[in-house]
């Protein structure tokens, strides 16, 4: 099973990992069972290509016996989750299967996040950047220049190193 997270319609952000689904439009999270998101990753994977009811049975429920009748759960409750309530997004073919008419795009690093997540990228960004500019315009952040012992002053020679007085 895919486990990065997608998009479908510039709208659903799914986590597969997490099995959730977030709406952008409502800003709801909605955590779904295993079973449910590996339907919609299967169907995200085959997008707008015909998905049989048998490739999904034996796929998510290992041919188990009550699986026809948890695979149509599973589009009812996605269908829900995704507001699908005209069966466009998640479109039965009767007798054959499901095909997802959708969308599809990776989850990327700024776009489609909640403000809330936007926010905290800033705010780290700025702080770092904060950082870096103290560092290097503070006496810390400057490299140590070794200055000379006695420098002469201008118009006179240097006087040579005078030699030590005897004791008495």
């Amino acid at each position: 099973m895919q486990n990065k997270p997608f998009i479908i319609n510039d709208r659903f952000l799914v986590k597969p990992e997490f099995h959730t689904i977030t709406d952008h439009k409502t800003g709801k999270e909605l955590r779904t069972e295993p079973r449910l998101m590996s339907v919609l990753v299967l169907l995200s994977l085959n997008v707008d290509k015909l998905v049989s009811r048998g490739q999904l049975i034996k796929d998510i429920w290992a041919d188990y016996g009550g699986g026809d009748e948890g695979l149509s759960q599973a589009i009812s409750f996605l269908r829900k989750q995704l507001e699908d309530t005209n069966k466009k997004i998640i479109e039965t073919v009767p007798t054959k299967g499901y095909k997802l008419n959708a969308v599809i795009t990776e989850d990327s690093f700024f776009p489609n996040k909640s403000k809330k997540h936007r926010y905290w990228v800033a705010a780290l960004l700025f702080l770092i950047i904060a950082t870096l500019i103290l560092f290097l315009f503070s006496p810390l952040g400057k490299p140590s220049i070794a200055s000379p012992v006695s420098a002469p002053k201008p118009g006179k020679a240097p006087s040579p190193n005078p030699s030590p007085k005897p004791f008495n």
